[in-house]
């Protein structure tokens, strides 16, 4: 019997992030679950990114 053997487990980075973490867990045994919560998208508007970028220096 392998070591995670009916064990559910849910991973929540992108899948581009985990692919080693996702196979070494299957290959253990475990039923692995991908559900990324986070997603990285750019603003619709960039003027305060742009803005705050010009001030880092006084942070």
């Amino acid at each position: 019997m392998k070591p995670l053997q009916d064990r559910r487990i849910l991973v929540t980075r992108r899948s581009e992030q985990t692919r080693s973490l996702v196979d070494a867990l299957s290959a253990l045994g475990a039923t692995v679950v991908e559900v990324p919560l986070i997603a990285q998208e750019p603003p619709e508007d960039r003027g305060p990114l742009d803005r705050a970028l010009g001030r880092l220096a006084s942070y």
